[in-house]
């Protein structure tokens, strides 16, 4: 039911330092998935056959005696790093509008601005 994914990288192909695919990629992709799932029931595997409704009815009474329902939030550094993320696509796009078209969009506008 859903498509995600979650990259980090300088759009140069610099390195990131000590930045790899199990440090803050993979909190993020953990923070926002449980976010995302925080209502969906779960489901098994495909290929896995469903346990037993008499499991689940056992296991959903066993979940209600341990906890009440809390709401679910993104943690706060992971809410930051989405707003800065935010922040910056909305300034580059602000550039992008404010900067003037390249040579060859010029060039093609003039070529179609001429009379043959």
């Amino acid at each position: 039911n859903l498509v995600g994914s979650v990259w980090f990288g300088n759009d140069d192909g610099s390195s990131m330092g000590d930045l790899t695919g199990g440090v803050l990629p993979a909190e993020s992709w953990h923070d926002i998935m449980a976010f995302a799932l925080r209502n969906l029931p779960p489901k098994p595997p495909f290929g896995v056959p469903p346990p037993p409704p008499m499991a689940l009815a056992a296991a959903d009474k066993a979940g209600d005696a341990q906890a009440s329902p809390a709401r679910a939030t993104l943690p706060p550094p992971t809410s930051r790093a989405l707003l800065e993320i935010a922040d910056f696509l909305r300034a580059a796009q602000s550039r992008a509008a404010a900067a003037p078209q390249s040579g060859l969009a010029n060039t093609a506008s003039a070529q179609r601005a001429d009379p043959p």
